[in-house]
């Protein structure tokens, strides 16, 4: 599950985020007494054995609350003070300062994080980031120049800051039910007080506030927001609703609603198989090659059904959860990623049935990714995912297959610059996209998300030197 954190929804009562000030000499005098009085001594101990380099700019940040001295924060996430001893390292391990959490490249980040302590007089956990202040400085850090934050301190500003984490599980203070996403969260059925699915956040008689505990967080993102992530929420009119029924919205849902995802090079933490963190990475690929879809969209015409044969994949014929492993195999290992419909036909051997459902499913498709990861399902479907089989029994029938379908269906540079010249000469022309639905409920939903596990399989069964190609990824999402 991933969630948003602020800092600024606890009461620290400080600026969250401040400069540094050292001199040549190294943090002294009136700045080391300012720093000590807002950090501490081993924290200031900490940074005086903390190398900087030129243009690197130091940058004290209050980061999490423990519960039990500040409580739950206003969404409803807790973080115990042995979860912030335990688990502060982890910002340091994974996390980057980035902007509105555009996090999937480390060359777009803005600074690093150096240091990360647990403050036990204020019972909090604070960081020590440096921001690229130089080229110099950006250029050593593989990322480019923090000149907006820069200026903000210059002047004495705060700076609006969101965290992201990720936890394997979080855990009900009331009940202690342990949920992977938020459709595991209990209710009121199961819960005497009332369950987090519908009564996080809420005050009860005996004055104890009920949140979701999170007992092992991974923290991998540090981002400079316009606004607060849950005052985002506001603007967007979705705390509003939420205020005007009487719930809070959780960490777990302003994740979901910011469609937030992990960087491309982040593992996540669990007990997870190298199958399943194969799969995550490419749905991270897959993600990223949907932000650059414009750039490719041209493209799309090498796509459309009006540049292929007659040839289709046959009905009732693969009917059987080892049969479509093995198709999905065959076709891979020729660079083919079936189109909605045809994965339809594929599953249900019913040509008519798929053609009727496949617009509403193809409606479901944008962002299905960053949906399936911030809820946590992905992962857990991902342990399971019936399109990856070992099975090899009539492999070569299937190959035969996809020899003959790779001309209309291959996603190899070579088929798709055939098919595009067929296009030109056909006088084709791009398919307009679609927009993204506001809900994303019902069976198109369903069906969306085992087309999504079939396109991981199916890239996670292709020669690299296929999959790695970040047009074979961007074309796979512009054939819908």
């Amino acid at each position: 599950m991933l969630k948003i954190i602020t800092p600024s929804s606890w009461q620290f009562d400080e600026p969250i985020a401040q400069m540094i000030k050292i001199s040549s000499q190294g943090l002294k005098g009136a700045d080391l007494s300012l720093f000590i009085k807002r950090a501490g001594h081993s924290f200031a101990d900490e940074l005086q054995n903390i190398e900087l380099t030129p243009g690197e700019v130091p940058v004290h940040l209050i980061a999490i609350g423990s519960t039990e001295f500040y409580g739950p924060n206003r969404n409803g996430d807790g973080f115990k003070e042995a979860t912030c001893k335990k688990d502060h390292n982890s910002f340091v391990k994974h996390a980057r300062w980035y902007r509105n959490h555009k996090n999937k490249n480390p060359d777009k980040s803005f600074g690093v994080v150096k240091a990360s302590s647990y403050n036990p007089e204020m019972k909090r956990i604070e960081l020590l980031v440096t921001l690229n202040s130089t080229k110099e400085a950006a250029d050593r850090n593989g990322g480019l120049l923090a000149t907006e934050e820069m200026e903000k301190l210059a002047k004495g500003e705060d700076i609006s800051v969101s965290m992201a984490c990720r936890v394997p599980h979080d855990v009900c203070s009331g009940c202690g039910n342990k949920a992977r996403n938020r459709s595991e969260y209990c209710t009121g059925a199961l819960c005497k007080h009332g369950g987090l699915a519908s009564k996080i956040g809420t005050v009860l008689e005996n004055g104890h506030i009920l949140h979701a505990d999170n007992p092992d967080p991974t923290f991998f993102d540090i981002s400079k927001v316009f606004r607060p992530a849950d005052r985002i929420a506001y603007t967007m009119g979705q705390l509003e609703k939420a205020a005007a029924a009487g719930v809070t919205m959780s960490g777990a849902e302003l994740a979901e609603n910011m469609h937030l995802t992990t960087p491309l090079d982040f593992s996540p933490a669990g007990d997870y198989t190298a199958s399943v963190i194969a799969q995550v990475k490419i749905a991270q690929q897959l993600i990223e090659a949907e932000a650059s879809l414009q750039a490719w969209a041209h493209k799309s015409v090498a796509c459309s059904p009006e540049v292929r044969t007659a040839k289709s994949i046959p009905t009732a014929q693969f009917v059987t959860t080892t049969k479509v492993a093995q198709m999905t195999r065959a076709l891979a290992e020729h660079g083919i990623v079936l189109p909605v419909e045809e994965f339809l036909v594929m599953i249900q051997g019913d040509a008519e049935k798929a053609a009727s459902v496949a617009p509403q499913v193809r409606q479901h498709l944008p962002g299905v990714y960053s949906r399936m990861l911030a809820d946590g399902s992905f992962e857990i479907e991902a342990r399971t995912n019936p399109f990856i089989g070992t099975d090899n029994t009539h492999m070569g029938e299937y190959r035969k297959l996809a020899t003959a379908l790779a001309p209309d269906y291959s996603l190899t540079p070579t088929y798709v610059e055939r098919r595009m010249r067929i296009a030109t000469l056909r006088g084709v022309t791009p398919s307009p996209g679609l927009e993204k639905l506001a809900s994303f409920d019902g069976p198109g939903e369903d069906l969306a998300r085992q087309y999504s596990l079939y396109k991981v399989a199916a890239f996670n069964r292709m020669n690299p030197r296929i999959a790695e190609l970040s047009l074979t990824l961007t074309l796979s999402i512009l054939q819908n």
